[in-house]
């Protein structure tokens, strides 16, 4: 299975210093000796490759190296069955067909938008208000911390010229729009946030959220939760097992890192958690609210692509065959977690 990696490509969340310059400066050194060897052989190409395979091996982040590769990636089906073309078609058709059931569902009362009022966003069948605000203040210091846990890590590197973003946010807050966990653990954040803000009003002032806030809040956490079930199932149904698969030991280590670990499961467990404590109803049509995130972020990283030069995660890059089955698996896995999520609230209810 280690034939399925092409590339150079960022398979986890991790910031650790020389991640990436390691391995840039073993993919120089490799070329210059390729390029010495015709001209004059010598002992030293042997260490050098020895070298280059010490570097790159050390390179926790990055995807096996192009010397595993074996994807035609130019193959009589390239722009039918995969490529940018195929990819940019399947991102089009579906956000439209995803407008389609939101505008059919919202009409017929499917998203059930309508049964909420203010009292859902701050009450629990389980806890008192005073309680359940307790519960998402302890969620939101959990939520906060992997972010500036990874903004310092980041922070903390010596970067090459190849690894400067092409945006810079105060304090290396660009970091946080790098990755899909990343970005899950920014919008879990939010939700918290919020939480906590509505949760505290009500119990210090008796006030109840407005349907509106209550919608807006309701809408979040369906993102929330869904995006947390696809980076808990990528990682461990695609990134550790092809990583192992390709014999990369510093990858997996780096995927089980303790802070790494918590990034990729600490969140589907904050978020479950709050479904069975507070009074969202997990529905299967909200599971497209997760899947318009999942879409923009696949665009985004075809985006760094052109400006880093690298993918983020292979089985993003669209010069794969594998590109879009993995897409609909994804997709898949995002509906069968609100599936999964509905049938736990119920059981608890």
């Amino acid at each position: 299975m280690a034939s399925i990696f092409q590339e150079p490509a960022l398979c986890a969340e991790d910031t650790s210093p020389d991640a990436i310059s390691n391995l840039a400066e073993g993919l120089d050194l490799f070329n210059n000796v390729n390029a010495e060897s015709s001209e004059k052989p010598s002992a030293n190409t042997q260490e050098a490759d020895s070298k280059f395979t010490k570097q790159t091996d050390q390179a926790s982040t990055i995807g096996p190296e192009p010397l595993l590769a074996g994807v035609d990636t130019n193959g009589p089906w390239k722009g039918v069955l995969y490529g940018f073309w195929p990819a940019l078609v399947l991102v089009l058709g579906m956000v439209v067909m995803l407008a389609i059931l939101n505008a059919r569902w919202a009409l017929d009362g499917s998203l059930g938008f309508q049964e909420l009022h203010g009292r859902t966003v701050v009450a629990s069948a389980r806890l008192e208000s005073s309680g359940l605000l307790l519960w998402r203040l302890a969620c939101l210091t959990l939520s906060v911390a992997p972010l500036v846990l990874s903004v310092r890590r980041y922070n903390a590197k010596e970067k090459e010229p190849h690894e400067i973003m092409p945006f810079v946010f105060y304090g290396g807050a660009e970091v946080l729009l790098l990755y899909f966990t990343l970005w899950t653990w920014c919008i879990i954040t939010l939700y918290f946030l919020m939480a906590s803000s509505a949760s505290f009003v009500y119990v210090a002032f008796g006030f109840d959220p407005t349907m509106l806030v209550a919608a807006g809040l309701c809408v979040v956490f369906d993102i929330a939760f869904g995006t947390s079930w696809l980076v808990f199932w990528a990682v461990w149904l695609l990134l550790l097992p092809f990583a192992y698969m390709a014999q990369r030991k510093a990858a997996v280590d780096s995927l089980l890192e303790p802070l790494l670990l918590y990034m990729h499961n600490a969140n589907v467990i904050l978020l479950t958690g709050e479904a069975l404590l507070s009074q969202w109803s997990l529905r299967v049509e909200h599971s497209i609210f997760p899947t318009y995130v999942l879409l923009a972020y696949a665009v985004w990283n075809w985006w760094l692509k052109s400006k880093l030069g690298h993918w983020l995660y292979f089985f993003m890059d669209y010069n794969r065959p594998s590109m879009i089955p993995t897409f609909f698996m994804l997709v898949g896995i995002n509906v069968a977690s609100f599936r999964a999520g509905a049938s736990l609230v119920g059981l608890g209810a």
